[in-house]
């Protein structure tokens, strides 16, 4: 069996930025989960857009697959916000998009993250810079989420 030490690395770091996550919403009352201030998107946004780019970057086949068979099918920016999942719905499909990431990475291994990126070109040339960048997406919003916590006098979540 293969050493797989690069993926081994990137799900350890996954695993954490997840964590992150899912304590950052579980941070945020009901009503702060649905709000926002002027110049800031609602948290509820936030999260559901993470899902979204989790499942695109990780999603197997083409872009027109992906935008017919996605399960993340609102548009993140103009739904109504009681149409976007609750804060215990999201931590749930952050814990379903964690074991996705991870079978994602595990399935390519590290032989596999050298091979072309098929989907996405903006996140590099090879599967590698898909996972990655994937990582960077997720943490950008663990920081997101973090401000929106620390704006509103919650307790940020602690750094994994």
């Amino acid at each position: 069996m293969a050493e797989n030490t690069v993926t081994d690395g990137l799900v350890d770091h996954f695993q954490r930025v997840c964590k992150m996550l899912g304590e950052a919403v579980e941070g945020f009352t009901d009503e702060a989960w649905l709000s926002s201030e002027e110049g800031s998107l609602p948290p509820a946004r936030i999260g559901y857009h993470i899902l979204g780019g989790s499942e695109r970057y990780t999603w197997p086949g083409t872009t027109d697959e992906f935008t017919s068979k996605r399960r993340i099918g609102l548009d993140w920016e103009k739904a109504p916000l009681t149409d976007l999942p609750g804060r215990a719905e999201t931590v749930e499909d952050f814990h379903t998009m964690e074991a996705r990431c991870i079978q994602w990475l595990r399935e390519h291994g590290d032989a596999g993250l050298t091979g072309k990126a098929p989907t996405w070109p903006w996140t590099g040339k090879r599967v590698l810079g898909q996972a990655l960048y994937l990582l960077r997406h997720l943490q950008h919003h663990a920081g997101e989420l973090n401000k929106e916590l620390r704006r509103r006098d919650l307790p940020a979540v602690e750094w994994e």
